[in-house]
C-alpha cells in the first residue's frame, strides 16, 4: 500500500505492517511523508489526524534488490534516510530468481551486509522473497544456517497449492521446521485471478476462465491463504474500498480445513496445469 490514504485507512483499521521495497523508493518516501514532517499542506493534515508518533506502532519492511554487496549498504542506508528511521524491522533480500542468482549473490557478499546490518543494529530481522521459483528458496535456505533467516515471503494461492513446481508443499514445511515467518503474496496471483486489468484505460491483460468469479470467491482464495500457516497476508489492495473489504473478510475468516482446502485445488486443478495465471513463474532447477 504505497498511496498515502491507503496507508491510512490501512493504519486505522488495524494494519501494522507496511511492505516497502528500495527498488520502488516513492513507497518509502510516501512512508516518510505520512509519518513525520511533511512540506505539502494535505500531507500535515493527514500527520495531525493521525499519532504524531506512528512510527513505533508499525512493523517496518523495505527490500533489497541488490546482488552485490555495495549496492546492498547502499539500498540500506538510503532506505534509513527516506524513511527517516533509525532502525528497519525486517530487511529483506528481493527477488530471488534462480538457485544461479542465489549463489552469485552470496558470492558477492550480499548475505554479508545483510548479517553486519543485523549485528549493527539497523535491522532487527532480515528475511528473503522472491515468486518465480521455489528452487531458488531451496537454495537459499540449504546455503544458510537455521538462525540466519526469520522469515520469508514467498506466493501462497490455490492454484500454487496444485502445481509439480509448488512453494506451498516445497517450501513451507522447510520454513516451518525453521519457525520461520511466512508473508504471504500473491494470493490472487497478481490479480490474475480476475477476468483481466485496466489501467489507465488500457486492458493491459485479459483471460477467458477466470478464477474468480467462475470457480472461486475472493473470500474463498483469501481463506485458503488464511488457512495455511502464515504469519502475514500482503495485500496489493489498490483503494481504500478494496482495504475495507478485505479487512472485513479477515474478521469473519474461519480457518478450513485440510478437505476443505482440497476442494478448492480441485476447482482450479485446470488452471493449475494451463500455467498462465501463475506467469511470474519460471522453473529452472
Amino acid at each position: 500500500m504505497t498511496n498515502a490514504s491507503n496507508m491510512t485507512n490501512g493504519k486505522l483499521s488495524g494494519i501494522s505492517c507496511q511492505n516497502l521495497c528500495a527498488i520502488f523508493p516513492a513507497s518509502e518516501d510516501v512512508f516518510s511523508r505520512l509519518f513525520y514532517n511533511t512540506e505539502s499542506e494535505q500531507d500535515r493534515v493527514v500527520v495531525l489526524f493521525l499519532v504524531p508518533n506512528y512510527r513505533d506502532d508499525i512493523f517496518l519492511m523495505t527490500k533489497t534488490y541488490s546482488t552485490d554487496a555495495e549496492t546492498a549498504r547502499k539500498h540500506l542506508e538510503g532506505s534509513l534516510r527516506r524513511m527517516k528511521t533509525d532502525v528497519i524491522d525486517l530487511w529483506q533480500v528481493h527477488t530471488l530468481l534462480t538457485p544461479d542468482d542465489v549463489d552469485r549473490r552470496i558470492e558477492n557478499g550480499v548475505l554479508d551486509v545483510i548479517a553486519e546490518a543485523k549485528r549493527s543494529g539497523k535491522v532487527r530481522y532480515v528475511g528473503f522473497t522472491g515468486h518465480q521459483s521455489p528452487y531458488a528458496y531451496e537454495r537459499m535456505l540449504d546455503k544458510t544456517g537455521e538462525d540466519f533467516f526469520s522469515t520469508c515471503q514467498l506466493p501462497v494461492n490455490v492454484i500454487d497449492a496444485g502445481v509439480e513446481h509448488s512453494f506451498i508443499q516445497q517450501i513451507m514445511p522447510r520454513l516451518m521446521v525453521r519457525n520461520m515467518g511466512v508473508f504471504a503474496m500473491k494470493t490472487l496471483a497478481d490479480g490474475r485471478f480476475f477476468s483481466k486489468k485496466i489501467q489507465e484505460g488500457n486492458e493491459i491483460w485479459n483471460i477467458n476462465k477466470p478464477v474468480v468469479p467462475d470457480l472461486l470467491t475472493v473470500e474463498e482464495a483469501l481463506g485458503f491463504a488464511w488457512s495455511l500457516p502464515i504469519r502475514v497476508l500482503i495485500t496489493g489492495a489498490e483503494n481504500s474500498q478494496l482495504i475495507k473489504e478485505k479487512i472485513a473478510m479477515a474478521k469473519r475468516f474461519e480457518k478450513m480445513n485440510k478437505d476443505e482446502r482440497n476442494k478448492l485445488v480441485e476447482k482450479v486443478s485446470d488452471l493449475s496445469e494451463r500455467g498462465d495465471v501463475e506467469y511470474y513463474k519460471e522453473i529452472e532447477s
